[in-house]
């Protein structure tokens, strides 16, 4: 048996190892070139140039030209050498330097040799490039050169200084940086987490096993108050954040309130464990196959380049207006033609109390942002993990089950392209959880009620399976009581409205999405919801509204097809398909609610029925109501409609089938999975390299290493936790 002073010299040793480590990324950077290499660029290439949006040079504070300097249309060439060629390059780019006539380059003056170094646009953000140069380079003179030729939407980037890199640094350097920021952040959430889950939740009284999800909410609850306060006093803002941070280490190192203690090791320690940690293994899976291909590039341009060739930037506009908040600008400041008040501002509040702090240190705050913003997709796993113990799944069960659910094309996108859909779901699920599944009592209704609300907060699709909820609602009110849905309500109300007074009063109108989904007006007017609403219907026949309902419908299950599901055609469609329709979303678990269909005419698993049941129908209602109000035809895509619906169905169906025939669960989630590594593992062509890189490979490995161990250690006994 281990001593207590080996004990200690080992904890100390783990301790100091831990710290070197966190502290390697902020000791190891990039070196000037000596001599300062001359620079030349024509007008258009300007020194701290002006830059779309707010002005903030690259985060290492190296200097930077910009082409853009209030026009698109500006042209010109900046070239920056002779220098000696290092063994690596690092320098920062932003823009669009990868669109056609934009070029960066490296010409080697002594061979005429030239190596192409952008092949992907950054963006709005700034994104990191390392290239190791070939050997026979190292020591020649070679000129950094980028030129701008692009005049239309986009025709701009901006370029920082070159700094040199030890060669054996630059092939892990930037991703080891990038995964130490992303669990660093990931670190703090847990901190606050912790912080609520001992010193408040467990006093509660809820089952051991929904304690992680409801702290979470209670975290997300707190970045919300933050936003709230940042909009009166980025100071206060700030302030408020460190007290938050300063009671939650009060709260974790004081002793543990309770007379129950002594239990808490073999009870909601264990649980809460395999939750962290299965939460981190899924994020640390995530992470790594989206750096796969280019681990120094930047994860918050990889996040829209890594599966598809280009998506939206709406994973950015909470990260606008949280920074925005974090620095004293203007909160109601339009992104594009989008105003404050049409998105809602959960997510900006969570990435003002976790990814801006961590920012000031790692001074970037974009990539602080999606880190954090990954985090807060991730939700979904602490709240799938409190249904399935809810309704009577054993621990190693639910860890299989949530393990097959993440392996999907879904799920592994939206967790990492951070538009708040996934969160969303997730709070709605857990606030499901808490009114449908746990004890009654006032304490689970308001708290179930505020995580309803906190969904409507983080995505307004939530709506949908709100209103499929009433029907639920009515017929429980005699068992569950108006005192309880009255609860409920006004947990609900206290979330809700302060974002209500702020798009009636603060930025009006607020109702965009309302008149895009329910009328069918895109682009912004004058007209209220409802004079848009019957104005729109005023003049749709019958069979025309029969007919958009028809291929609403019909959108939701395109793409579904036995071949498909048969590893049948190309990746990049079938990616396409498992993104944005709703069968081919569910992937293999679609057909395994056949099995489950049979399972319940033969009556087997009958206590679990009632709750399985009820989650499927509720879905199913959300189901007919979204294809039946969605206003523009063919509209019924997934995000613009709730991952709740694919959350809850995948949930259902694998843990029936786990609970009946434990040999068709594993073969559908083999297939799932060799499905998942046919469709979502191949590079884009936009990709750095076509290989798949080491040190990503390296951590894949050991998450999945991970997960393996939760599985056994979900095995041992279990106290009673409910």
């Amino acid at each position: 048996m281990m001593t207590a002073k080996r004990a200690r010299f080992r904890s100390s040793g783990i301790i100091l190892l831990a710290a070197s480590l966190w502290f390697a990324p902020f000791l190891i950077s990039g070196h000037r070139i000596d001599p300062t290499p001359p620079v030349l660029s024509s007008p258009a290439f300007k020194l701290s140039g002006q830059i779309p949006g707010e002005i903030q040079g690259p985060p290492d504070g190296s200097a930077y030209w910009s082409s853009w300097c209030g026009n698109d249309t500006n042209t010109g060439r900046l070239e920056v050498g002779p220098f000696p060629a290092p063994e690596a390059l690092l320098f920062y780019v932003r823009g669009y330097p990868a669109k056609p006539g934009n070029q960066v380059y490296l010409d080697n003056l002594q061979t005429g040799e030239r190596l192409y170094l952008v092949r992907v646009d950054a963006g709005e953000v700034w994104s990191r490039r390392i290239w190791v140069l070939p050997g026979s380079w190292r020591g020649s003179k070679v000129r950094l050169i980028g030129v701008d030729d692009a005049k239309e939407w986009g025709g701009w980037f901006a370029i920082s200084e070159p700094r040199s890199l030890p060669g054996f640094l630059s092939r892990w350097f930037g991703f080891w940086e990038q995964l130490h920021d992303f669990m660093t952040v990931g670190l703090l959430v847990l901190f606050v987490e912790e912080a609520y889950r001992r010193g408040l939740v467990s006093r509660l009284g809820l089952p051991r096993f929904g304690e992680v999800a409801v702290a979470l909410v209670c975290a997300a609850a707190t970045g919300y108050a933050v936003s709230i306060i940042a909009f009166v006093s980025p100071v206060a803002a700030r302030v408020a954040i460190a007290t938050v941070f300063i009671a939650a280490l009060v709260a974790l190192a004081g002793p543990r309130p309770g007379p129950d203690a002594a239990k808490v090791p073999e009870t909601a320690s264990r649980e809460a464990l395999l939750i962290v940690l299965l939460t981190f293994a899924i994020g640390a899976v995530y992470f790594s196959l989206l750096l796969s291909y280019s681990p120094n590039s930047n994860v918050l341009a990889l996040s829209g380049t890594r599966y598809f060739d280009g998506m939206v930037s709406d994973n950015q506009i909470p990260q606008f207006y949280a920074h925005q908040l974090w620095t004293g600008g203007d909160a109601r400041a339009k992104f594009g033609d989008w105003l404050s008040s049409d998105r809602p501002p959960l997510q900006a509040g969570w990435v003002l109390l976790f990814g801006a702090p961590f920012s000031v240190l790692n001074g970037d705050f974009s990539s602080c942002a999606q880190y954090a913003g990954i985090w807060f997709q991730l939700l979904w796993v602490a709240a799938g993990w409190g249904w399935l113990r809810a309704v009577g799944m054993e621990r190693r069960g639910a860890v299989a089950v949530m393990v097959a659910v993440a392996a999907t094309g879904l799920f592994a996108f939206n967790s990492v392209y951070v538009w708040p859909k996934m969160a969303a779901g997730a709070l709605l699920l857990v606030g499901y959880t808490l009114l449908f599944e746990m004890k009654i009592s006032r304490k689970s209704a308001i708290l179930g009620g505020a995580s309803v609300g906190l969904s409507f907060l983080a995505h307004g699709g939530v709506a949908f399976a709100l209103l499929g909820l009433i029907p639920f609602m009515f017929f429980s009110a005699r068992q569950r009581g108006r005192a309880f849905w009255g609860c409920a309500a006004a947990g609900s109300a206290v979330m809700v409205f302060p974002w209500f007074c702020y798009q009636k009063f603060i930025d009006p109108p607020g109702n965009r999405l309302l008149k895009w989904h329910f009328a069918g007006q895109v682009h912004p007017d004058a007209r209220g919801f409802l004079e848009t609403l019957l104005s729109s219907y005023r003049h749709m026949s019958w069979s025309r509204w029969l007919q958009v309902r028809e291929i609403n419908y019909q959108t939701m299950t395109s793409g579904c097809s036995f071949r498909a599901l048969a590893f049948g055609g190309s990746f990049f469609g079938r990616r396409v398909d498992e993104s944005f329709y709703f069968l081919p979303s569910l992937g293999w678990w679609a057909p395994a609610a056949i099995l489950v269909l049979a399972a319940m005419i033969l009556g087997r698993c009958r206590s679990y029925w009632p709750s399985a049941c009820r989650a499927l129908l509720w879905i199913a209602l959300t189901l007919v109501l979204w294809g039946a109000l969605m206003f523009i035809p063919g509209s019924t895509f997934n995000h613009q409609g709730t991952f709740a619906c694919q959350l809850v169905v995948m949930l259902a169906l694998g843990s029936a089938l786990w609970r009946l025939w434990r040999f068709g669960f594993w073969l559908v989630a083999a297939l799932q999975v060799i499905a998942f590594v046919r469709v979502w593992i191949p590079p884009t062509p936009a990709a750095e390299a076509r290989i798949f890189q080491l040190g990503p490979m390296f951590i894949l490995a050991l998450s999945l290493a991970v997960l393996l161990w939760l599985f056994h250690l979900a095995g041992g006994p279990e106290p009673g936790d409910r």
